[in-house]
């Protein structure tokens, strides 16, 4: 049986530890083709356009699909993190493709819940396995060494690694950066090439290493987004707004890239928070990024070689700024 996996939305931060998990089970893992010009055109004409631009893509990623495997995996991912929420369209993109008029293979949708820290995450992987196998016993195993996995994934992250280093096979130069850039914004923006029109690559051409969320202790970036008065309600929220303050607080890069999806409700929430409470306070270098199906590489390229410029000229003569902390 083969089983193909999207290489959407949260493709980057769990597909190690959903290719361990099926291969354990006997399944053939396929994952899509990397984004293409094919794939944006296909997931354009067939979404709601209201969606915004990550979600559209998976109409695309999953007809890339069509003819190679049995099932698509599209899990339903309600929350990631005690009492918080994904995004809507997270939650409702299965029954979205489902009922859409594009011609997709069958779809395994099982629930995907760590709002309950009891049992929620391990309960959603034993009704998948059970598609596969009634042997509790081999469910268990194959959910031990997805986390294996992932454990082993994150360790690899965590020492500066990329996703598009370890799960696509990509080549950056990462010794003596001159340059540290934060990149603050979802794994489905940052690590698609094609939508964020080349941003890594581009970065590293110009000599600066990019460091984004998955790269720093997950527990630790959630600490720095508790000093707000409330509780943000969605997780990716509370992610974004604990990178900038903990990169921002620590003096871990020399600018700030904000990447928003167009048309993203809570993206432009957190980004006016971000600016109001970490940015403008000390006049941190940064610049904002909005992706969309109409954005342009080479006006990327563009702003990034201004801003590379303008950050080391900053860092040679004016390295004394003022801090709030």
């Amino acid at each position: 049986m083969k089983v193909g996996i999207p290489r959407v939305l949260l493709f980057y931060r769990y597909y190690p530890m959903w290719k361990a998990f099926f291969e354990s089970l006997g399944v053939e893992v396929i994952p899509s083709s990397i984004t293409n010009k094919q794939i944006m055109d296909a997931s354009v004409e067939h979404a709601v356009s209201e969606a915004c631009l990550p979600i559209k893509l998976a109409y695309g990623h999953i007809l890339d699909l069509k003819d190679k495997v049995d099932y698509v995996f599209l899990p339903r991912i309600v929350g990631l993190e005690y009492k918080t929420y994904m995004c809507p369209k997270f939650l409702g993109l299965p029954d979205m493709i489902r009922n859409s008029e594009i011609d997709a293979p069958p779809i395994i949708e099982n629930t995907i819940d760590k709002r309950n820290l009891r049992d929620g995450f391990l309960r959603g992987f034993f009704d998948l396995g059970r598609m596969f196998t009634k042997n509790k016993s081999r469910i268990l195993k194959a959910y031990l060494e997805g986390l294996s996995a992932l454990k082993e994934y994150n360790k690899k992250l965590e020492t500066g690694a990329s996703p598009l280093e370890i799960i696509d096979g990509e080549k950056f130069k990462n010794d003596d950066p001159k340059i540290r850039i934060g990149i603050v914004g979802h794994c489905y923006e940052i690590y698609d090439e094609f939508i964020s029109g080349g941003m890594l690559r581009t970065l590293n051409k110009l000599g600066a290493k990019a460091l984004s969320m998955e790269m720093f202790d997950w527990k630790t970036i959630l600490k720095d987004a508790d000093v707000l008065p409330k509780k943000l309600f969605w997780t990716f929220g509370r992610e974004l707004y604990g990178t900038a303050r903990y990169i921002i607080r620590n003096r871990l890069v020399d600018g700030v890239i904000l990447v928003v999806a167009f048309g993203c409700g809570p993206d432009s929430l957190v980004r006016e928070l971000i600016e109001r409470d970490l940015i403008k306070p000390i006049n941190f270098p940064e610049i904002t990024i909005t992706i969309d199906e109409h954005s342009s590489e080479l006006g990327l390229v563009t702003r990034l070689e201004a801003f590379i410029d303008m950050l080391s000229r900053r860092k040679q003569s004016e390295n004394n700024l003022s801090t709030v902390w």
